[in-house]
Formats: C-alpha cells, sequence, structure tokens
C-alpha cells in the first residue's frame, strides 16, 4: 500500500484568548455541519452567534482542533466491530442502548431533556 504522505485535516474549532498572560476571557469558534445550521459559530459566555469563516483563525487564537479527513474514529476497533458502522439499529436494539443509557448515572436531567430518560437522537 501506498505511504499516506498527502493526509488532509479540516479545522473544527478554534479557542481564542482576549487578555494578557495574567488575565483575560475565553471565546470558543466552532463549526456546525448540520442542514441549516451550518457554518461557524461564536460562542462567548451565553451569547452564540453565526462568524463568518474568514473571521475564525486570528491573532488571538489560542489553540486549534482539526481533525483528519479519512478519520472515522473507530480505527482503533477490530474489523469484526467496524463493519457494523453504518448498519442502522433494529427497533430491539434501539430499545436496549435507551435502556441502558436512562441507567446510567452520567444522564443527569439536562442531558435528558429534564424528563430523566435518555433518548437517542
Amino acid at each position: 500500500t501506498k505511504p499516506k504522505t498527502d493526509q488532509l485535516y479540516d479545522l473544527y474549532a478554534v479557542i481564542n484568548h482576549y487578555g494578557s498572560a495574567y488575565g483575560g476571557h475565553y471565546v470558543a469558534f466552532a463549526k456546525s455541519r448540520k442542514g441549516s445550521q451550518k457554518g461557524w459559530y461564536c460562542f462567548d459566555d451565553s451569547r452564540v452567534t453565526r462568524i463568518k469563516e474568514k473571521d475564525v483563525v486570528t491573532r488571538h487564537a489560542y489553540m486549534l482542533f482539526y481533525k483528519r479527513r479519512d478519520f472515522d474514529g473507530l480505527d482503533f476497533l477490530p474489523m469484526v466491530i467496524r463493519q457494523f458502522k453504518d448498519k442502522p439499529l433494529t427497533a430491539k436494539e434501539r430499545r436496549v442502548l435507551e435502556e441502558v443509557a436512562a441507567s446510567d448515572s452520567r444522564c443527569m436531567d439536562a442531558t435528558c431533556g429534564g424528563n430523566g430518560k435518555c433518548v437517542l437522537s
């Protein structure tokens, strides 16, 4: 096989720091890939605003986050498991996963829509 020397990476988030080494303010920029929400957003405390791509990387960039284009996040799994990654869940599989999620102590009301029950989206 050909060695991967021309791997491409896509920027998906930036943390900005405004201020000095002794204090300041952090603001995050992140890219959404969902339907009509596609684009870049600025997360500044409780405010979220849409921003232009040209305004994402500035001199205030503190940390930049990239994802390799050909990385699906499942490379560490054995092929016997990876073969199912695009297979839709059956109703029974979905029910089992929802039951496990509902019993998970990390499932808090805020992440479960306030009804105390986790739901897979």
